[in-house]
């Protein structure tokens, strides 16, 4: 089974919480990150998914 993932805007990162951070979803699981990830590439990697045999 594949797996989608979907970033969104949420919380902050940097040394202030001033810059806008991402969190992201699993649209097939319901998987969720908490927000404040740099990049919508580094929310998605979060996460991984490994499908078992």
């Amino acid at each position: 089974m594949s797996h989608k993932t979907l970033a969104f805007e949420r919380g902050t990162y940097g040394p202030q919480g001033d810059q806008t951070g991402y969190a992201a979803r699993c649209e097939t699981c319901g998987a969720v990150t908490f927000g404040g990830f740099r990049t919508k590439t580094d929310a998605k990697a979060a996460l991984l998914h490994i499908e078992q045999q």
